[in-house]
């Protein structure tokens, strides 16, 4: 991994807006497959795409992948989450 494809630490990555409507349906707990039918993605490329943002955050899991997205600011409280639904 090169230094430029993580953020530095406490900064949060630039996200593109396809990888943010990504991030939100993972953060809900969709598969990449049920991802990719809704945003019109294979799995593959929903594959690649997270596998982008685990790099760019600094994490290995989709759970991890969360958990940092929230806490720079990417994902909304779960309470307004559920307001919205």
């Amino acid at each position: 991994m090169t230094a430029s494809a993580q953020s530095a630490p406490g900064e949060a990555p630039r996200l593109s807006a396809p990888e943010r409507a990504v991030l939100g349906l993972v953060a809900e707990g969709l598969t990449n497959q049920d991802v990719g039918k809704r945003l019109y993605y294979t799995a593959a490329t929903v594959h690649t795409m997270l596998g982008r943002m685990y790099r760019k955050f600094g994490v290995r899991n989709r759970a991890a992948l969360v958990d940092r997205a929230w806490r720079h600011g990417y994902l909304p409280p779960l309470r307004d989450r559920q307001e919205a639904s």
